[in-house]
């Protein structure tokens, strides 16, 4: 994003000043220990009921987390985020971890406490972490 900004003032447009920035914005991490990335799920044996089981996934992704700082939040695209809900329903059902919270009269899920949101600029197309 460029931004142009000039100062007014009653002098020929000659002697004006111009001032140009450049705004790049983005997010840093202030801890890298406290994230947790799940990669490497393979989306059409996911789609096909066949795939990993994102629940168990999930609490190992809780326990690798430290304690204290943080307010823990997964974050997933609508493809996945469907999948969880499928199997979340046999497991909101059998009394596990998953279960719908109402927040501002909005259903929220959430598992163990923590949030999950659906962030449809995750790709599922990446290509394989090694």
């Amino acid at each position: 994003m460029t931004i142009t900004a000039s100062r007014r003032s009653t002098s020929p447009p000659a002697s004006r000043a111009a001032v140009c920035v450049v705004w790049n914005a983005g997010i840093q991490l202030a801890d890298w220990r406290y994230v947790v990335r799940i990669a490497n799920i393979d989306i059409s044996n996911l789609t096909a009921g066949t795939g990993a089981d994102l629940i168990d996934l999930m609490e190992t992704a809780l326990e690798i987390l430290p304690n204290g700082l943080g307010r823990p939040v997964f974050y997933m695209n609508r493809l996945v985020a469907r999948v969880l809900r499928r199997q979340e329903r046999g497991d909101v059902t059998t009394g596990g971890g998953l279960t719908f919270e109402n927040v501002e009269g909005k259903r929220v899920m959430d598992f163990a406490g923590v949030p999950v949101r659906r962030v449809d600029a995750l790709l599922t197309t990446e290509a394989r972490v090694v």
